[in-house]
Formats: C-alpha cells, structure tokens, sequence
C-alpha cells in the first residue's frame, strides 16, 4: 500500500480555476457590447460639442437682439449705400429713413436726372440715312447739335455713301442735311441743316470724370418715339487708345449702346456733353462696357472737318506693321519694336530704304516697343515733315530719313 495516499475525507482542489464553456461565452458577449457602447457615448459626445461650437460661432455672428444702439455706433456699423458714390457725400438733405423697404421699380440713381436728360434733349437729333441705289442700305442713328449755324456732329458709318440724308430735331421738324466733311479714320462726320434757333449741346471737361461718376447715353427719337436715355457709370477715361490704326481719346462706360443712339451724346448729371456714344467701338476686352469718343476730341476733329472737309496732314511712313510680340523674334534674335511686314514698292519708307523683315526701334529720338507707341511717337509729325527712323536689320542697327506722306494721298491700305 502507497504510503503517499492519504486516509479520510480531504477536498479536492483542482490546480486552475475552471470556467465552462457557456461561462466564457457569455463573458465575451458582455465586453463586446461594453466596446460597442462605449463606441456610442464617444459618437454622440463628439456630435454634441460640434453643436455647441456651431451655435457659438452663429451666436457670434448675429446682431444683439437686446442692445438698443445709438446714432453713432448704428452710423459706424451701417454698411455704405451701393449707390451712395456716384450722388456725392451725404448731408442733410440726403437723409436715410430708419427702414428703406426694397422698390424694384425704383430708379438706378438715387438722384433725380429727369431735368439733365430733358435739358440735353433739347440738342439731340435723330438721323436716317437712305441709298436710293440700294434702299437696304438705309440707316438710322442720332447725333446732336454743335452749333446755332446748324451743324450737327455724328458717326462717318452712319451717313457715308448715301444719297439722302434727314435731320429730325427733338420738336419733330424734319430737315434735309448734307455732309460737311466725314473722317473714316475716326468714323466722325459733320453734318449741315439750313435751320433757325437751333439749341447748341452744352459741351463739358471729361478730363473731370472719375471711375463711378454717372452718365447717361442720349438718343433721338425714332418713327415718331421718344428719344433714349440709357443709365450707367465711367469706368475708365483712356487717352491715346489704340483704334483704327490710329490713336484717339475714349471713355468707358456700363451701358450697352443701341444703334438707334448710336452717335448721340453722353451726358453726365448736370446736362453737359461729355462724349459721343458709338456701338463699332470695341470695348477693349473690358466685360460690360462701351467706349465713347471723348468730345474734346470730338470737337479737335468736327473743327478741321468743318474747316477743310477732311483731316489733312495725318503723317504715314508707307508699311504694313505689326506688334513685336506678333512675330517669332526668338527665333531671329530681334530686339523690341515695330516689325516691318511689307513695304509697297514707290512708298516713302521704300525710297528710304526700309525692307521687309526690319524691326523699326525709334521714331525720331522716341524708343518704340508697341504699336500704340510708334503711333504716339509719329503723331508728333505733320504730312510733309522728315523724320529719322531707327531700325535693325541683320545684326546692325541703322538709320534712315524718310518724308512723311498724307495718310490721305494713299491708295494702298498700310498702318504706319
């Protein structure tokens, strides 16, 4: 017998804590469901302080509900009238109500322009321009009075090459006008009208326009309808633009201009004439806007036209030119200027001795890099006048004298 085995009753301890299989089961479903709820209470947690963030932050943006507000801080957080910039300061004559409901049939400007518009009226005209030969080929347009002598300014597009040419003023009289002179150049014409008490338009300074300043584009009446009158602002005063291979004064406003205003003023508020609206204008790229021939140059041009019949003296050097920026220079090594495309055989710049493919780079002692440049640059010359031309040819750079021609005299379309 083992003497290791003990007599009696001893309890017996098993060497591991033992767990059924139901035991760990059901241990593993309880710890399962404490991750997934703690899962929950995080989720609900994080969607509970993104309330309380958004709430804060759109509690910070409203206005105090229970703050009455005095004059001054409602005046320093009243934000500025859209408008407000092309009537003047305020005063207090301007005084604002407390509540402005919206009007969408109210008027574009805040101030009243009825007077200026019924003012300026008074000059324009409307123009129709038949061709007996071509009878489709009537036009109708406005311009306005210059003058009591009966001389009224338009567009050259408008009455060239037509056989008829009625006037009708802002009372409905009807006149037959002929054409004192016409510049195709900057498509301006002069017409004349064998009438009496003629009422001259009231001509102003553009020189003191400012981007924002109000204007109206002026119309003549048509088939028996009132006259136009379109509401806008100056967006810029451009002198010297480049136009029709030549520089001229523009202004740039907001309004779209109809054919049938086409050639009629541009008023500001107080009635004077700031501008001569056209639609063959382009608007220089700029959306939304209109050019206007400035009226002082409007007035530089009908006064040689009313002079001589035409402009005279408009200096040509006789090429064909394009921008440097429109030729491959990098493949030639040409510096900056005006590229010579051709020369017609018997021009000045020929007998001078330019050639095809020359980089023109001064006119007279003016550096030339662009067009508009090398236009400013021989402007300062007259028809008849000699001037020394700077250009670069292979290498090297020479010069040459050449005798200016009038743009006039020549038969070949060239743009310098």
């Amino acid at each position: 017998m083992d003497d290791r085995r003990e007599t009696g009753n001893t309890e017996y301890r098993e060497p591991f804590p033992y767990k059924t299989y139901d035991e760990i089961l059901s241990e593993k479903t309880r710890k399962e469901r404490f991750h997934h709820a703690m899962v929950v209470v995080t989720g609900i947690f994080l969607m509970l302080c993104s309330i309380i963030v958004g709430m804060g932050m759109i509690w910070s943006n409203m206005p105090n509900v229970f703050h009455v507000s005095n004059e001054s801080e409602r005046a320093a957080h009243e934000p500025e009238r859209a408008f407000w910039g092309l009537i003047g300061p305020r005063n207090a004559d301007h005084a604002e109500p407390d509540t402005a409901p919206y009007d969408p049939e109210a008027p574009l400007f805040m101030e009243d322009v009825t007077e200026a518009v019924e003012a300026a009226s008074v000059s324009v005209v409307s123009i129709t321009a038949e061709n007996h030969r071509d009878p489709s080929q009537t036009r109708t347009g406005s311009g306005f009075v210059l003058s009591k002598k009966g001389y009224i300014v338009t567009l050259c597009s408008l009455v060239s090459n037509c056989d008829n040419i009625v006037v009708m003023l802002n009372d409905g009289t009807c006149y037959t006008s002929f054409i004192v002179g016409s510049d195709r150049v900057t498509d301006l014409a002069v017409l004349k009208i064998n009438a009496a008490g003629l009422v001259p338009a009231v001509i102003g300074s553009p020189e003191i326009l400012q981007s924002g300043d109000p204007v109206i584009a002026l119309g003549g009446a048509q088939d028996g309808t009132a006259g136009s009158a379109s509401l806008g602002t100056i967006t810029e005063f451009c002198k010297n633009a480049f136009w029709n291979d030549d520089l001229i004064d523009l202004l740039y406003t907001g309004i779209r201009i109809d054919p049938a205003a086409s050639g009629g003023p541009l008023i500001g508020k107080t009635g004077v004439v700031f501008g001569l609206c056209s639609d063959r204008i382009p608007a220089g790229g700029q959306s939304g806007t209109s050019a206007v021939i400035a009226i002082d140059f409007v007035q530089s041009i009908a006064s040689e036209l009313i002079k001589t019949g035409y402009i005279a003296g408009r200096p040509m050097v006789g090429i064909q030119g394009a921008a440097a920026d429109d030729v491959p220079r990098s493949h030639f090594s040409l510096p900056d200027g005006l590229y010579v495309v051709s020369v017609p055989e018997g021009s000045a710049a020929a007998k001078a001795g330019l050639l095809a493919g020359d980089m023109i780079t001064h006119v007279g002692d003016v550096r030339v890099s662009t067009l508009a440049e090398a236009y400013q640059a021989r402007n300062r010359y007259r028809a008849g006048d000699t001037v020394e031309i700077t250009f670069y040819r292979r290498g090297m750079n020479y010069h040459t004298t050449v005798c200016l021609t009038d743009r006039n005299e020549t038969s070949t379309p060239l743009n310098f």
